[in-house]
């Protein structure tokens, strides 16, 4: 039973290796990424450097990682390293390039490539009356992939980790999931399209961005009770 095993392992490694080689052939077909044509966003404002516990998933590539760094050649035909985006990884972008390409062109903007993943509310209204707002089931793999890296976002020290964790803690869970995958669905977008870099936001401001919308929406509905919101005096 050992021997088997043993052979088995070997059988395997050696299958992943030759796709590996296959791999490389076929990326080294494909044509460097253009240069955007399109005015490029404004870039949030950046941290000096990713937080540790978002480092940590570059040092540990798994059992079963390829031999051959791809990097490189997916810089090229992105225009930009997706390695970068926190929860991506080497093989989710590879297999991510492999279900949507790198052409943006065919989605107008960020939101109808998120609808077109299945990420966004499918509203339902019949009569002036909203029936539902659960969103689409889709056969996509590409969704399947952001959702299991928004999972990983979920357990790290960055501002995608702590709109994880607000979300979930709000509305559970699998509503967090999603809502985190939408976010690295427009990060993707914008990266591919716009050929800019990833950058880490600040994660100060990002929660003092948080802190405000909260209080609008608290003020709003209190206002719409007849009511008004109003800070307590901190004693001396």
């Amino acid at each position: 039973m050992l021997q088997q095993s043993l052979d088995a392992w070997r059988f395997y490694q050696k299958q992943m290796a030759q796709c590996d080689q296959w791999m490389e052939k076929v990326l080294a077909q494909i044509p460097a990424a253009k240069p955007a044509t399109t005015p490029v966003p404004p870039r949030p404002v950046a941290a000096a450097e990713p937080p540790k516990r978002a480092r940590r998933k570059r040092v540990h590539h798994g059992p079963n990682a390829s031999e051959i760094d791809f990097t490189q050649v997916l810089t090229r035909i992105c225009g930009v390293d997706l390695v970068k985006v926190c929860g991506l990884n080497l093989l989710s972008v590879l297999m991510l390039i492999g279900e949507i390409g790198t052409d943006m062109s065919r989605w107008r903007s960020a939101r109808a490539f998120c609808s077109w993943l299945g990420l966004c509310p499918a509203t339902k209204i019949s009569g002036g009356k909203v029936l539902s707002r659960r969103t689409r089931k889709v056969n996509n793999r590409a969704s399947t992939i952001l959702r299991l890296a928004a999972v990983a976002v979920g357990k790290t020290d960055t501002w995608l980790g702590h709109f994880y964790r607000r979300v979930r803690a709000r509305r559970g869970a699998p509503k967090a999931v999603t809502a985190t995958a939408r976010k690295l669905a427009c990060i993707v977008y914008h990266m591919v399209k716009y050929g800019d870099e990833f950058a880490w936001p600040n994660l100060q401001e990002c929660e003092a961005k948080a802190k405000d919308h909260r209080l609008r929406r608290l003020r709003k509905e209190a206002k719409s009770f007849g009511f008004e919101l109003k800070e307590l005096e901190r004693a001396a």
